[in-house]
């Protein structure tokens, strides 16, 4: 790395395309140098100009400028900022502090501000504090600017209002049909396109419609129908309307989840490297969702890599989801390093220590890897002492309707059963035919599933 410009390029090599894209086209320089290291940075962000080198002789004041002049611009729009300013005049509203600046700051906001800004309800909240801070003052000009703010838009308020309250119901609907694979939650479908799309909504309530919508997807399997709607939200971050890190970092997720639905695994890698730009509260989600794919991908090396990367947030994540998850990748991307004991040594620290949460959350995941490493080091007494401790056959009857459910779990166990002695080659023979079929629908599993199956205790001869 260029010594004189560590932190500058440590700073380029942050930025995600559409930041740089939106600093390109706002930019007005007529100074050659400032603009071609914005273009440079532009290039290194997207990755249209591998290996991008930083012109070393220029003035560094430049490159401070610069740096300082990206960040400037892109906290102006960060929704995310600017309602931390919100937070904090809110505060100085209801602790009396207040200074002459602020309250310009804030009397502008209220003269400009639509029920399309995207904290509006958090905005016409500080409205209703500031109104009484103002009024008992006599401040009767600043009191007319935002008593008719909140006059005007009180209808909208109480709408938009209404739609944050009935989003925490539609939650808990998709929620529970996540966690018990049963409920009909596409009739909210309509109803969250309709606010997602709302553009006299504020923005805050339009991108809790966005992720719901993607998370009904995702319960359906049918993530790769939402091309239309990754356009729009795209759009929407193009003007502006949606941007934060924060959003973008989930953004580049999704579509690395969306690209992964439809095979398309190089796509899916370019995003998911995108979305760990930015370390924020779920890092560890976007973590695990890229190296899942460069395991489909058979780049096991480097999901190993990825997921190594994130030990220190599984150590902090109190969502057990994403621990769970992590856990079950990195045993799944030892195995395919071939580190057979390494993977089985993490599997039983970690089942050790969530047992309970692991059975609350991703049992079928986790068991499935960790129980597929102790097959792997024929260890066929601590399978069958699991299985039978955990009651795991009796969970695995009740995963069955599960969209992805196979019999992989099923399968070690009547391998290990065989190599202990306890089922006969005929009894064995028979379950293994059995299991080559869905136990609900009676339907052959598809090629790739039944190989994978098949692999697994392969000294064994399969008639």
């Amino acid at each position: 790395m260029n010594t004189r410009l560590n932190k500058f390029i440590l700073f380029a090599n942050s930025l995600f395309p559409h930041e740089t894209a939106y600093l390109m086209n706002i930019q007005r320089f007529e100074d050659e140098e400032k603009l071609n290291i914005l273009k440079l940075l532009h290039s290194n962000a997207t990755h249209s100009a591998p290996d991008v080198k930083f012109d070393e002789s220029l003035d560094r004041r430049k490159y401070s400028y610069m740096m300082t002049w990206c960040q400037d611009q892109l906290a102006r729009i960060d929704v995310d900022n600017i309602f931390s300013k919100l937070c904090d005049y809110d505060r100085m509203i209801m602790t009396d502090n207040i200074d002459l600046k602020i309250e310009r700051n804030i009397l502008k906001l209220f003269r400009q501000a639509g029920t399309d800004y995207y904290s509006f309800l958090k905005l016409y909240d500080i409205g209703r504090s500031y109104r009484h801070f103002l009024q008992i003052r006599m401040r009767h000009h600043a009191f007319q600017v935002v008593d008719q703010f909140l006059r005007k838009h009180r209808t909208s308020y109480e709408y938009a209002r209404m739609v944050n309250d009935k989003m925490h119901t539609v939650t808990e609907d998709i929620i529970e049909q996540y966690k018990s694979k049963h409920g009909d939650t596409m009739v909210y479908e309509q109803w969250l396109d309709s606010v997602y799309k709302d553009e006299g909504l504020d923005g805050y309530n339009r991108v809790l419609a966005w992720i719901r919508i993607l998370f009904i997807a995702h319960n359906y399997r049918m993530i790769d129908r939402l091309s239309e709607k990754f356009d729009y939200f795209e759009t929407m971050i193009n003007n502006s309307k949606f941007y934060s890190r924060r959003i973008l970092a989930n953004f580049y997720s999704q579509k690395l989840l969306y690209f992964a639905s439809q095979n398309k695994l190089d796509k899916a890698i370019e995003f998911g490297y995108l979305s760990i730009r930015e370390r924020n509260n779920d890092y560890l989600y976007y973590i695990n969702n890229l190296a899942a794919v460069l395991l489909r991908a058979g780049r096991h090396e480097e999901a190993l890599r990825i997921l190594l990367l994130a030990t220190e947030e599984t150590r902090r994540d109190s969502n057990y989801h994403n621990k769970i998850s992590h856990a079950a990748y990195l045993i799944m991307s030892r195995i395919e390093n071939k580190l057979y004991k390494q993977a089985e040594s993490s599997g039983d620290v970690f089942f050790n220590a969530y047992k309970a949460e692991i059975f609350e959350h991703r049992w079928h995941l986790f068991m499935t890897y960790y129980l597929r490493a102790i097959l792997l080091l024929k260890n066929y007494k601590k399978i069958i002492r699991i299985v039978r401790q955990t009651r795991l056959m009796e969970r695995d009857r009740t995963y069955m309707d599960s969209p992805n459910y196979t019999t992989v779990i099923p399968w070690i166990y009547n391998v290990a059963n065989y190599h202990d002695g306890l089922i006969t080659q005929e009894e064995f023979d028979t379950h293994t035919r059995e299991l080559l079929l869905h136990p609900l629908t009676g339907e052959a599993f598809p090629e790739a599933v039944v190989s994978s199956l098949k692999k697994m205790g392969s000294s064994i001869e399969i008639e």
